[in-house]
């Protein structure tokens, strides 16, 4: 993948989420602001963190506490037959073979992601361990 492609594939992925929920204002908000390049601008980041998220018009009529207490039944419960069924996924999603993988390092990925800021921490296996010098 290049650069445009990819660019391509956010500019797309961000126009089609606005035009899904484009006919409830708080739906298009709350999707743009979480799409921010910046991860200092979004929602979720400042120092209310997750409470910036609940707290957002998209959720104003959901009840955190009884949520949080389990006490809000699930509106769908889906029939699942072990940690890896993907029966309630249509196969047009399940068939589709995997392009595009994020499992190796692009090159040139400084390039790819230019605007971005954020940067993944290295797996707790890669990082140097002192004490056994």
């Amino acid at each position: 993948m290049n650069n445009s492609s990819d660019c391509l594939i956010f500019m797309n992925l961000r126009s089609t989420v606005a035009s899904i929920v484009s006919h409830e204002n708080n739906g298009v908000s709350f999707i743009l602001q979480l799409l921010q390049k910046e991860a200092s601008k979004c929602l979720g980041s400042g120092p209310l963190s997750n409470e910036e998220i609940k707290c957002h018009k998209w959720f104003s009529s959901v009840n955190w506490k009884n949520l949080d207490v389990q006490k809000i039944r699930p509106s769908f419960l889906p029939e699942v037959a072990g940690k890896h069924c993907v029966s309630n996924f249509y196969n047009r999603w399940t068939n589709v073979s995997v392009f595009n993988s994020p499992a190796g390092s692009p090159k040139y990925s400084e390039i790819l992601f230019k605007g971005f800021t954020y940067v993944r921490p290295p797996a707790p296996f890669l990082q140097r361990n002192d004490s056994f010098s």
